[in-house]
């Protein structure tokens, strides 16, 4: 519950009377309230209103130094908005038109007096009354008959009397006498700005050291991927069977009769051929027909694109969309439900995220922007085509840095080389 504390006996004082008791600030303090809350504590509360338009800052004893600084600062405040928004005149204020007026003229009405005669009659007698307000404060009110003057001549003379008045008023301040006492010096105002501004400069360090983190795993990522193309290469270099020669083996039989043996399975097919050295010419020969043959039907099976193979739906998926799926967080005895889209995997490399609240979003707009977050992973991928298998990538390799490349269209050697990646 928020307190109302007095800044000092100095400062504040009750004001009391029979109908009701406020509290009366100094002048130096107006618009300053001590309060305490649960929220900010023990602060100094500034509010000022000015041409209509609330003006309110809060200055915590913790953040500010203690209670001093805190009142010395919001004052500053105070005096910087009491100069940059100077108070309505008073004449300003007095030619507003109130809603219950019905004659059009600020401060002018008509009114009707009565009074009963000598003979007991009830006399009632129009008026068109000026209400003029003065230096010292105080109201007086000027009357002009309409008997005497007429209707037209008593209003045209209250209208020009309520207009002189307002004239001798000058430059006065509307409730001048109420008007803060501007105290602050420009060491405080020097002090203020430090305080105001400290918020933007705590921004921009973090900016900074946000801009830093992400440089560090900027760095961090390409070193990942160098790191990757490394091993990649060093997988590609080592032998995948006991021949070291993708897709080939040797076979030697009990009468010592050799062999080279193809064997490869795509989309479910197998393609499998032996090479026998005995009818080929001897062991080289017969290797060098069997690599022909490998390479010819490995060059013709039809490749797939990345993304093709990263939006194939998964059978265990549920939610509908692939790399999309509902996840629930349970925290302090709280559940917390996300559609959460998932990047396609990258070898090498950590895997990326978006989650998005089904509090905060609802069930059907969290799904919808997982959806187009995995839309978004995907369409970031290169059009680049794919090879599950590292014998595979090897072979694609190997063939497109033949030295008798010649064969090889160059569309097709570069769409090797792209799968050897």
């Amino acid at each position: 519950m928020i307190q109302l504390q007095p800044l000092s006996t100095k400062i504040l004082h009750m004001a009391t009377s029979k109908k009701k008791s406020f509290v009366q600030h100094e002048l130096e303090d107006v618009g300053i309230y001590r309060r305490t809350d649960a929220t900010r504590g023990a602060h100094v509360h500034v509010s000022l209103m000015r041409n209509g338009k609330l003006y309110q800052k809060y200055f915590v004893d913790a953040k500010c130094g203690g209670p001093t600084e805190a009142l010395r600062l919001a004052r500053a405040w105070r005096d910087r908005v009491a100069v940059q928004n100077p108070a309505l005149a008073l004449a300003d204020f007095c030619a507003i038109v109130r809603s219950t007026n019905t004659s059009g003229i600020a401060g002018v009405s008509r009114v009707d007096k009565g009074s009963v005669s000598a003979k007991g009659v009830f006399v009632s007698r129009p008026y068109w009354c000026a209400r003029l307000a003065v230096v010292d404060g105080k109201i007086r009110l000027k009357s002009f008959s309409v008997r005497k003057f007429g209707e037209e001549q008593a209003r045209a003379n209250a209208v020009q009397t309520r207009t002189d008045a307002l004239r001798e008023l000058g430059t006065l301040a509307f409730r001048a006498r109420k008007a803060p006492r501007l105290v602050s010096q420009p060491e405080d105002f020097a002090d203020l700005d430090v305080v105001l501004h400290a918020p933007a400069k705590r921004r921009l360090l973090r900016q900074q050291e946000h801009n830093e983190r992400q440089k560090m795993a900027r760095a961090k990522v390409l070193e990942l991927e160098a790191r990757r193309r490394q091993k990649d290469e060093e997988a590609l270099n080592a032998p995948t069977n006991s021949t070291g020669i993708p897709y080939i083996g040797r076979y030697v039989t009990s009468a010592h009769r050799g062999s080279w043996c193809v064997s490869m399975i795509h989309e479910g097919k197998r393609y499998r051929k032996t090479f026998s050295d005995a009818k080929l010419g001897g062991e080289k020969s017969a290797l060098l027909a069997a690599k022909a043959w490998r390479d010819e039907i490995f060059s013709g099976f039809e490749r797939k694109k990345k993304i093709d193979t990263v939006t194939r739906p998964h059978v265990r998926n549920t939610s509908g969309a692939t790399g999309v799926f509902k996840s629930r967080h349970v925290s302090k005895s709280r559940a917390f439900e996300y559609w959460v889209a998932k990047a396609p995997f990258t070898k090498g490399l950590p895997s990326q995220t978006k989650k998005f609240s089904i509090t905060k979003y609802g069930d059907t707009l969290a799904y919808s922007m997982a959806v187009a977050a995995r839309e978004s992973f995907v369409a970031s991928l290169d059009d680049e085509l794919t090879l599950r298998h590292r014998t595979g990538r090897k072979l694609a390799r190997d063939i497109a840095l033949k030295s008798d490349s010649g064969v090889i269209p160059s569309g097709q050697k570069r769409s090797l080389l792209q799968l050897a990646k």
